[in-house]
C-alpha cells in the first residue's frame, strides 16, 4: 500500500475578500429612505443585503393591494442564491420581521404569507383556493394575494421528482394569472382560485465557490420550463456568523410614565407600506423607462421586470410616485440581475456520450498535471497541489476544474463520473492519515475532493 499522502488543505483566504465582486449587491446605489432603513436593520451583524433586499421586495409585492400598477402585474418570484453559511434562512426571517409579517414566536402572517413547499398543482390550490363553508353554506374565498416562503427550493424538487415540470408549470401559470378552476367530477367538487401569488425561496449554490451544476439542475429547461426567466435572484457569498446578533429583534424598550414598555419602531413603517399606492411616474421618469434597454434579455421580460421592481421599491419607500431615486436604484438592480444571470445561466447541454465526457476530464487533468510537473515540489494553486510521496505527485481539485471548464454543459453527473474513473483505475483519490482520539494512526482515508491521474502524475 502506498504511504499516506500529506494532508491536502486550501490556505485560508482573506475573509473580507470577495471571490465574485461582480455579483456584489449595489448597496451604494440604494437611496436613503425606509427601504434602506429596513435593510440596515435586517442586516445587523453582517448579513448580506444581497439576500435581504430581494426578500424584502418580494414580501412587499404581497403587501401591495392592486394587482396591476402602470400595466405591470405586481407579484415577484424570488430565489436567493447563497453560498453555504451565508444566512439565507436568516435573511428571509428577518425580512419578514421588519415588515411586521413574521413573529419570532408565532411564525408567518397566515393571511399574507405561508411557509409552504409546493408539492403538486392541486396542493397549491388547497392553500390559496376557496374552502368549504360548512353545511348548506357558500364556499369561503381564498386570499386575494399571498406569498409562499419555501426555505429550500430543492425540497420542492425532491418532493415532486418526476412530476416537477407539472408543479413548475402551475407556478408559472400563477405568476401570470390570478384565476384557476379545478373540478373533481367524482366528488362533485369545484374549487376556485383567485389569488395573486408571490414566491420567496432559496438555493445553496456552493461551499467554497459557485457550483453551476446546482443551478442548472434546479432551473434547467428539463425541470422548470421557463421558470428561470420569471425569477428575480439574490446572491451572497460571505459567511454570516449569527452568534454576533443571536438575540436580534426589532422590539425596543421605551420609557413612558407608566414604566418601561416594548415598542416596535418598524410597525408604523410596515403599516405605511401597506397603505402606499403608487399611482404614476414622477416627472421625467417615464421617458427614462421607455428609453431603457436591457443588456441581454432572451425572454423579453426585463422591461416588465424593471418596471415591477421600480414600483415595489417606490412602495417600500412610501412614495406615491416612482421617483427618480427609485428608478435609479431599479436600474442598478437590473444591472446586478444581469450579472447574476450571466453566471447562473442554465445554458444548453453539449451533446456528448459518457465516454466523450470521460475524455474531456482526462484531457484536462493531463494538461494540468503536465504543467504542474514542471514546477518545484510543493507547487500549489487553488485547484492544484504537488506533494512528495515516492516521487512527485500532482493532485487536482475536480470541482474547481468543473467550474472553470463549465462541465455542467455536458449534462453529465461530474461527481459520479469522477468516482467511476477512480473505480476504473484511471484516477486515484488523495489518501490522508486518520488518527484516533489519542493521536494514534488508524488508517488511510480518501479525500474525494482531490484526485490524480494514474501513470503520469509521479516523477521519481
Amino acid at each position: 500500500m502506498d504511504p499516506p499522502v500529506q494532508e491536502i488543505k486550501d490556505e485560508p483566504s482573506d475573509p473580507n475578500e470577495l471571490k465574485y465582486p461582480r455579483l456584489a449587491f449595489p448597496y451604494d446605489k440604494m437611496p436613503e429612505g425606509s427601504l434602506k432603513a429596513l435593510t440596515d436593520k435586517a442586516c445587523e451583524g453582517g448579513l448580506d443585503p444581497g439576500l435581504v433586499v430581494p426578500a424584502i421586495l418580494t414580501l412587499v409585492s404581497t403587501m401591495i393591494v392592486p394587482d396591476y400598477v402602470e400595466g405591470a402585474r405586481i407579484n415577484l418570484y424570488c430565489c436567493l442564491l447563497a453560498m453555504v453559511g451565508a444566512g439565507k434562512d436568516t435573511a428571509i426571517n428577518r425580512s419578514g420581521t421588519v415588515l411586521n409579517l413574521r413573529s419570532n414566536d408565532a411564525g408567518w402572517h397566515r393571511g399574507l404569507v405561508t411557509k409552504y413547499t409546493p408539492s403538486g398543482e392541486r396542493s397549491i390550490a388547497q392553500v390559496i383556493g376557496d374552502t368549504p363553508g360548512g353545511k348548506n353554506k357558500p364556499r369561503i374565498p381564498g386570499p386575494r394575494r399571498h406569498c409562499f416562503v419555501t426555505y429550500e427550493i430543492e425540497e420542492t424538487l425532491r418532493k415532486n421528482k418526476g412530476d416537477t415540470s407539472g408543479v413548475f408549470t402551475a407556478l408559472q401559470d400563477y405568476f401570470d394569472h390570478n384565476e384557476k378552476l379545478y373540478t373533481d367530477p367524482k366528488k362533485n367538487l369545484t374549487q376556485h382560485v383567485n389569488c395573486r401569488l408571490s414566491w420567496l425561496t432559496a438555493l445553496p449554490v456552493g461551499q467554497e465557490e459557485i457550483d453551476p451544476d446546482i443551478f442548472r439542475r434546479a432551473f434547467g429547461e428539463s425541470s422548470s420550463h421557463g421558470m428561470q426567466s420569471r425569477m428575480i435572484f439574490g446572491f451572497a457569498e460571505k459567511r454570516f456568523d449569527a452568534r454576533r446578533t443571536r438575540n436580534w429583534t426589532v422590539i425596543e424598550e421605551v420609557e413612558l410614565d407608566i414604566g418601561t414598555v416594548p415598542k416596535n419602531p418598524y410597525k408604523s413603517v410596515a403599516d405605511a407600506i401597506s397603505n402606499t399606492v403608487v399611482a404614476e411616474f414622477a416627472d421625467g421618469v417615464e421617458d427614462q423607462y421607455l428609453a431603457w434597454q436591457p443588456k441581454q434579455d432572451a425572454s423579453g421580460r426585463d422591461t416588465y421586470h424593471i418596471l415591477k421592481i421600480a414600483i415595489v421599491i417606490a412602495t417600500a419607500n412610501g412614495h406615491g410616485r416612482i421617483e427618480q431615486s427609485d428608478w435609479d436604484f431599479a436600474v442598478a438592480w437590473q444591472e446586478w440581475q444581469s450579472e447574476i444571470r450571466r453566471v447562473f445561466s442554465p445554458g444548453r447541454a453539449k451533446k456528448a456520450t459518457q465516454a466523450e465526457f470521460n475524455e474531456v476530464i482526462i484531457e484536462e487533468m493531463t494538461k494540468r498535471t503536465r504543467k504542474a510537473m514542471t514546477e518545484e515540489a510543493g507547487y500549489k494553486d487553488k485547484n492544484t497541489q504537488v506533494v512528495n510521496v515516492d516521487g512527485k505527485r500532482v493532485y487536482l481539485r475536480w470541482k474547481g476544474m468543473s467550474n472553470a471548464g463549465r462541465w455542467y454543459k455536458y449534462g453529465m453527473d461530474v461527481e459520479k463520473t469522477i468516482d467511476a474513473l477512480v473505480r476504473g483505475g484511471q484516477l486515484e483519490y488523495a489518501m490522508e492519515p486518520k488518527f484516533n482520539d489519542k493521536g494514534n494512526y488508524v488508517k488511510d482515508v480518501a479525500n474525494e475532493a482531490w484526485v490524480r491521474l494514474i501513470g503520469i502524475g509521479v516523477k521519481q
